[in-house]
């Protein structure tokens, strides 16, 4: 019998008897502190507990939406715990709490950042409007358009736009000095797609300084294409490097990737590691940037294509290198936040 207030008395035929009123069974109330949750993807969670201020649950289930992989709900206490193994972005996850009284639901969201998100820099996709700043789409570090830097539309390796660098009209895009390049001693990655349409001198990609501003030749590193064969080397402390034995395509995209691992950096050309590599000891304080110029933005012009330029605080893995070349169409910046490492 239900627990109640009970009475005893006779009855009205001589007997004994006893009535009572039980008490109904209260239904959950739940809830749960620090949604929407932020999980860092490839590590355990701290195990997310629900509050409940109605009456005990006997079960919880995942009535709408799916937790990320990795992750899972104690059916029986309501915890959540695990480690989650997809980067997502997932809204409007329900859960309930049910007892003999009733049910209640939660609704929780949960962010997972991409691993190549989470260690940018910063990204450009280098597809703005003609003579506009290239934003930057990951931390808002943009880019100065010098001397009216076009774009290709649609022209990009994944069908997207492109900046158009002219070598005769001297431009270029250029970043000043911040926190953000303060790469130090540390392992980094560098990555952009260029398609050139002329060896006609040395060609500065890419031109990180060790600090200051754009306007001195206070180099850290220049990623070089060579003047006739296309080749790439890197120019620091003075002095040009040894050239790659592979070499940009003229006229095709080619996705180039450098990094560095220790004080040694590999050249990495549609994918593939180069035999050449440099020693790379400089500490990268806080400089800034040129992208299709040196960084005194007065010489080593490029003349082609550039799209979607990044700066990662670590060394790219294998895989992360495959997926950024996606056999030759690349990516859009969108695609970053929910990449999932496989």
């Amino acid at each position: 019998m239900s627990p109640g207030i009970f009475s005893f008395g006779y009855g009205t035929d001589g007997g004994y008897g006893y009535g009572g009123s039980g008490s109904a069974v209260s239904p959950p109330s739940i809830s749960y502190a620090g949604s929407p949750f932020s999980w860092t993807y490839g590590s355990a969670i701290a195990a997310a507990s629900v509050t409940n201020s109605g009456g005990a649950a006997t079960s919880y289930a995942v009535t709408a939406g799916a937790l990320p992989t990795g992750v899972s709900l104690n059916t029986t206490t309501g915890e959540l715990t695990g480690t989650p193994t997809t980067a997502k972005v997932i809204a409007n996850v329900t859960i309930t709490a049910t007892n003999a009284g009733g049910t209640s639901a939660a609704v929780i969201s949960v962010v997972v950042p991409s691993p190549l998100y989470t260690s940018l820099s910063e990204v450009w996709d280098l597809g703005d409007a003609d003579g506009a700043a290239r934003v930057g789409s990951h931390a808002g570090l943009n880019l100065t358009n010098n001397n009216n830097v076009l774009r290709s539309v649609a022209g990009g390796p994944d069908g997207g736009n492109a900046s158009i660098f002219v070598a005769a009209s001297s431009q270029n895009l250029s970043r000043a000095a911040n926190d953000a390049f303060r790469l130090g001693t540390a392992d980094f990655c560098v990555g952009v797609w260029v398609k050139p349409t002329a060896f006609t001198a040395e060609c500065a990609i890419i031109d990180f300084l060790v600090s200051g501003g754009v306007g001195s030749r206070n180099d850290a590193f220049v990623l070089v294409s060579n003047a006739t064969t296309g080749r790439l080397r890197i120019y620091t402390a003075g002095a040009y490097s040894a050239a790659t034995t592979g070499a940009l395509t003229i006229n095709v995209w080619n996705y180039v990737e450098i990094q560095r691992v220790g004080t040694t950096l590999t050249f990495y050309i549609n994918g593939t590691a180069d035999a050449t590599t440099v020693t790379l000891s400089t500490d990268i304080t806080s400089g800034g940037l040129v992208v299709g110029a040196y960084s005194d933005a007065a010489s080593g012009y490029l003349d082609g294509l550039e799209a979607y330029a990044f700066v990662g605080k670590r060394a790219s893995t294998a895989a992360e290198r495959a997926w950024r070349y996606n056999a030759g169409a690349g990516r859009a910046y969108a695609a970053y936040a929910t990449y999932d490492g496989g």
